[in-house]
């Protein structure tokens, strides 16, 4: 399936609710069809419709006033109607602004359905709903991410021996493979620095709760350490150096005193690759164009 949710509803009820829940379903993660973010210019509507009824995992309908007094979101009601009597589809009504009396008179069938009522939860709150029903991997990652957020910013810092630390637990039997593409782009970026070997870096992601988010902060330091690899033209002891500096960065224990310790760098050199580490996203240089 291209799509976890398709959005019918009416046009009237997209400033007070459908745009921003879309907006914010996607931004979770969830993939929505929805007609702002699906319809190309020249596409045919009923068309393009009938391809994100067919290629979406569940239906969210927002039966209100509007959605009842037209025909148009009754034929998409129907489409997903026929496609949930088939077992292709999950129906999740929004009843927005209407009561459930209003809804059995319009749909017998969705006022026998357990419906979220947008009077009585907020948009966050519908929409986290909505994406329990229909990616309930992603709620799990952001319940996680959320502990992990509030355990960094309330957990006490402080250095440990390393004999002291245990190995987090296996928490991911596979990784995608665009990710592990992603590993092994960074494992042999920085082979001279003497990091983990592939499977044991690989070993390494799948202990951490959010992976995507580690491998992009990996990402960050191999793309600081090619700029000064290739800026400082560094030996084999120097890169290894460097990469400890940019450890050192990124984990927030670098400090003026520790610059000065390195074996194989001078403190300019540290300098320079900690302004490597804090330029990795280049900056957008915007055209005069009339200069031009």
């Amino acid at each position: 399936m291209a799509y976890d949710v398709f959005v019918s509803h009416a046009s009237e009820d997209k400033d007070s609710l459908v745009r921003p829940l879309a907006t914010l379903l996607a931004r979770l993660g969830v993939r929505v069809w929805y007609d702002e973010f699906s319809l190309e210019v020249g596409d045919s509507l009923s068309r393009s419709i009938d391809r994100g009824l067919a290629e979406s995992k569940f239906g969210v309908v927002v039966i209100s006033p509007s959605f009842m007094s037209k025909p148009w979101p009754e034929v998409e009601l129907r489409g997903l109607t026929a496609k949930e009597l088939g077992h292709d589809m999950v129906i999740l009504p929004l009843w927005h602004g209407v009561t459930r009396d209003d809804v059995l008179e319009f749909s017998p069938m969705l006022a026998d359905k357990l419906a979220i009522d947008t009077g009585r939860k907020s948009l966050n709150e519908i929409a986290l709903t909505i994406t329990r029903t229909v990616r309930p991997d992603i709620l799990g990652s952001l319940i996680r991410r959320k502990a992990w957020d509030d355990l960094k910013r309330n957990g006490k810092r402080e250095l440990r021996p390393i004999k002291d630390l245990k190995i987090a637990p296996i928490r991911h039997e596979t990784l995608p493979i665009g990710l592990l593409v992603r590993i092994k782009v960074v494992s042999y970026a920085l082979r001279d620095a003497g990091v983990l070997s592939l499977d044991s870096m690989i070993d390494s992601f799948r202990r951490d709760l959010n992976p995507q988010d580690e491998v992009a902060h990996w990402e960050q330091i191999v793309a600081a350490f090619l700029e000064a690899c290739a800026l400082m033209r560094l030996s084999l002891p120097q890169k290894k150096d460097a990469f400890a500096v940019l450890i050192g960065i990124s984990v927030g224990v670098l400090n003026d005193d520790k610059a000065h310790e390195f074996e194989h760098l001078r403190y300019d050199q540290v300098m320079q690759i900690a302004s490597c580490y804090a330029n990795v996203v280049p900056r957008i240089v915007e055209i005069d164009h009339e200069a031009s």
